[in-house]
């Protein structure tokens, strides 16, 4: 039917285009889970980062654009028990990091300050198998994090992200982050080390 179609107005080809890939996208039917991740994910964990940075680099966003995250930082992130997988039945759906120790690139906010005073958790390496991408999934991620966080005594939630990153602005947003201020993260010569830094009390 969409194909007999003959839009010429961009508005409604837009709108045509959103249609198509709502069609598209997979529908969750099966369990979701989440657990810590292991060595034999690593395979299945470095093919997510490869698409989100190809992801991030079609959108003209300067993050994970370099060697940075390195399957070393991830094989770090699991010895240390940091590392979780998310899964999509028996498929590695999702990946995610999270420590529970301060990080010292938080200490310098600037613009803005922190809420929260007490003990917090970060989200580092959040990323999500692309055929995912705008299906919940990352909602349920978050929600995954912020039990462990939980669970290790967080009173909030703390994630940063690039500037131009406005997909994962408007989904920290919408999962009831806010904004706090901007950070400077350790990152490769040649990266723009800007962050927008935002918080969520648990």
């Amino acid at each position: 039917m969409f194909e007999r179609l003959e839009l010429t107005d961009k508005k409604d080809l837009k709108l045509l285009e959103q249609i198509k890939k709502e069609r598209s996208r997979i529908k969750l039917t099966e369990e979701i889970t989440c657990r810590k991740a292991n060595a034999d994910d690593i395979e299945d964990i470095m093919l997510i980062v490869r698409q989100a940075r190809n992801y991030l680099k079609k959108h003209r966003v300067d993050q994970w654009q370099g060697d940075y995250p390195t399957q070393q930082a991830f094989e770090d992130s699991i010895e240390n028990g940091e590392c979780y997988a998310v899964m999509y039945g028996k498929s590695l759906a999702g990946v995610f990091c999270m420590t529970d120790t301060p990080e010292p690139d938080y200490d310098s906010i600037t613009d803005g300050y922190w809420h929260g005073q007490g003990k917090y958790c970060t989200v580092h390496r959040l990323a999500v198998e692309a055929k995912f991408r705008g299906t919940g999934m990352s909602d349920k991620m978050f929600a995954f994090a912020e039990e462990a966080a939980i669970e290790k005594g967080a009173e909030c939630m703390r994630v940063d992200t690039h500037r131009k990153n406005k997909a994962m602005q408007q989904l920290v947003r919408r999962i009831g982050y806010t904004y706090r201020g901007n950070v400077t993260v350790t990152s490769e010569q040649g990266h723009d080390p800007a962050r927008q830094a935002f918080e969520k009390k648990l």
